[in-house]
């Protein structure tokens, strides 16, 4: 196996999914120890490519990555790795993934390790399994849940044996934020879900539905931010505003364009809004 393609394979510009929940805690929690935020962000980052490398395998055995795809180009796909090799790598990042987690099972106990469990296990069944969520309409909620919820609530929980409204304010803008990148791939690939039987939100619900979606998602996101500039009265919660305009210049965008290779672009665009906009609440965290 060359290291190009395995590095190709894992998706690294999909991984600030969980980068970033986690990062957002860590400026939260702040001056507090970081090595369990540190242990958090592993482990999740080994979950999520277990899953990306899960669903390469599987996408193509099931027909949805062939050769009328229009995101890019998959490892098992273009036959640069066998689908055995790319479920082996996965189960490595699984294993992996349970390693990391020892530290963070001592720090919080049964509900971290039942969080670990259901993560794991999601992993697989997010394209695999007799029920997997992405073919039933379930990924937008899976996102919401693991990428938002349980990532940022469970490292909150790492330090603090208890849930806040600040955390649960914080999650939601995470998972909503993150579950944009869902729904713009999936709008993307409506016609290729439809053909391969994966039915997502987009097939099941329609392209109106998905960027209406769309439209809740980022409007949700930056009403919340309110809530932080009322709470502590600080100018720094208003910095994240800056993006409003960027946000709704992307959803002009995909109000007006049909699917197509465009949508790559879009979804580029709608990663680095959720870069900035965490890096920008990571920042007044620090700053007040």
């Amino acid at each position: 196996m060359k290291l190009k393609y395995i590095f190709f394979a894992l998706r690294p510009k999909t991984l600030s999914a969980a980068i970033l929940p986690v990062l957002a805690v860590a400026a939260y929690v702040y001056p507090a120890n970081l090595k369990l935020c540190g242990f958090a962000l592993l482990s999740a980052l080994c979950i999520q490519i277990a899953s990306n490398l899960f669903n390469d395998a599987i996408d193509h055995k099931k027909g949805v990555d062939n050769e009328d795809r229009l995101g890019p180009l998959r490892a098992t796909q273009m036959q640069w790795l066998s689908a055995k090799q790319v479920y082996i790598l996965a189960s490595i990042f699984c294993i992996a993934a349970v390693i990391l987690a020892i530290p963070l099972i001592q720090a919080g106990g049964m509900p971290i390790l039942f969080l670990g469990l259901v993560s794991l296990s999601l992993a697989y069944l997010y394209t695999g399994g007799p029920y997997p969520l992405a073919y039933y309409g379930l990924g937008d909620v899976f996102v919401f849940l693991f990428f938002g919820l349980g990532a940022t609530k469970g490292t909150y929980f790492l330090y603090h044996h208890d849930f806040s409204l600040d955390i649960f304010v914080l999650a939601c803008q995470c998972g909503f934020l993150c579950t944009v990148l869902i729904a713009i791939n999936n709008l993307r690939d409506i016609d290729g879900d439809k053909k391969a039987n994966k039915r997502t939100l987009a097939v099941l619900l329609g392209k109106s539905f998905v960027r209406r979606e769309i439209l809740f998602l980022y409007t949700a996101a930056f009403l919340l931010q309110i809530y932080w500039f009322y709470t502590s009265k600080s100018a720094f919660y208003l910095l994240p505003f800056l993006l409003v305009i960027p946000a709704f210049s992307l959803i002009k965008e995909i109000m007006l364009n049909p699917p197509s290779k465009i949508y790559n672009r879009y979804l580029a665009k709608s990663s680095g809004i959720y870069i900035a906009f965490i890096i920008l609440q990571s920042g007044a965290f620090l700053c007040t």
